[in-house]
């Protein structure tokens, strides 16, 4: 994602902590903890980190279990640190969160409110509890951003970004589709 400067443009204006829902092998997430970092504010990664669950109904056999396994956490923090000592971050400057969506964001209290959160998971109802979790976690002025968005699917991520605003009884401020197939809102947090 080095390549999207209006993405990125994006998360510099983030007005809290960052935190990205499914980051493989850390790469887009390496450069959410550098902005964070500069900007004064934590990121925090959340994922598996031992690829996929078994797909759903919605994912049409799409993704199977352990696709974009990374080695587990141990694998993770070992291919992470390198990233994180190339951009000469330091360790405290993040956090990873290891485990299945939606368990995993219990880890989080209610109470915790994000300035960016990024969902990538790939599969429907995963999105689906992710975003629901995200829009009670985000700042009044934050923004939830999604990746493999389009517009006419209802299946997979998509399918599941697009029941997710339906849900919502007041729509965003403001739908931004960025470079490929991220989408950004604006204005859903509390």
């Amino acid at each position: 994602m080095k390549d999207r400067p209006h993405f990125w443009n994006w998360v510099s204006q983030t007005p809290g902590d960052v935190m990205e829902i499914g980051v493989h092998k850390g790469s887009s997430f390496a450069r959410m903890v550098e902005i964070a970092h500069r900007l004064g504010f934590k990121a925090y990664a959340v994922d598996s980190f031992e690829g996929m669950a078994e797909p759903g109904e919605r994912d049409e056999g799409h993704y199977p279990a352990g696709k974009f396994d990374v080695g587990g956490l141990s694998g993770f923090t070992a291919v992470f640190l390198e990233l994180m000592k190339r951009h000469n971050l330091p360790e405290g400057s993040w956090v990873a969160h290891q485990g299945w969506v939606p368990d995993v964001l219990s880890d989080f209290p209610d109470e915790q409110r994000f300035g960016f959160i990024r969902i990538d998971l790939d599969h429907y109802q995963p999105t689906l509890d992710a975003a629901r979790w995200a829009v009670r976690h985000l700042l009044p002025e934050g923004i939830l951003s999604f990746h493999d968005w389009f517009p006419d699917r209802t299946t997979l991520a998509a399918g599941a970004i697009n029941e997710f605003i339906l849900e919502q009884a007041a729509p965003p401020r403001s739908f931004v589709r960025t470079e490929g197939m991220e989408l950004s809102l604006w204005g859903l947090g509390h």
